[in-house]
């Protein structure tokens, strides 16, 4: 049994990365045959029920994935709660769960890092909103890395 039955993703409007991170890790723990863990993105300056952008749309479909039915939630207190892990793209979104549920500390992550033995340069991943399509392209392919980490850590720990 899994002790992970719930991931959120947290960027800052849910329109682009935590979207991405998402798709992707729905699309590859159904491919392993772990459908019963439950993923969902939030922002923490998102606007409840927009769209992804045309750009995030476009870069997923790229890896045959459909997110253009996602609709952007604020990230709540209940959210971060409920996760059993937090995967934040930025230092800031960390900072702003930790804010809301101090008791997060330890089940909450820079997801470009995680998984990851030696610390990097960066461990923030970018927001590509309002950058030309190569942008959000290497932000899709940093995600998509990340999140072939960690589902090889999850399925380990399985």
């Amino acid at each position: 049994m899994n002790p992970i039955k719930r991931i959120l993703f947290v960027c800052t409007g849910n329109s682009c990365r935590s979207v991405m991170a998402e798709g992707f890790m729905k699309a590859k723990l159904e491919e392993k045959g772990l459908e019963d863990i439950e993923v969902e993105s939030a922002g923490i300056a998102a606007t409840n029920g927009l769209k992804a952008t045309p750009e995030t749309i476009t870069v997923m479909v790229e890896k045959k994935i459909d997110v253009s039915s996602h609709q952007s939630k604020l990230l709540t207190q209940e959210m971060i709660e409920k996760a059993d892990l937090i995967l934040v793209m930025g230092e800031i979104h960390l900072d702003e769960v930790l804010y809301k549920v101090p008791q997060a500390k330890g089940k909450v992550f820079l997801l470009k890092s995680y998984g990851v033995k030696s610390s990097q340069p960066s461990s923030e991943i970018p927001d590509p909103i309002g950058k030309p399509m190569e942008v959000y392209e290497v932000c899709r392919n940093t995600i998509e890395e990340a999140i072939d980490r960690m589902v090889e850590k999850i399925i380990n720990k399985t």
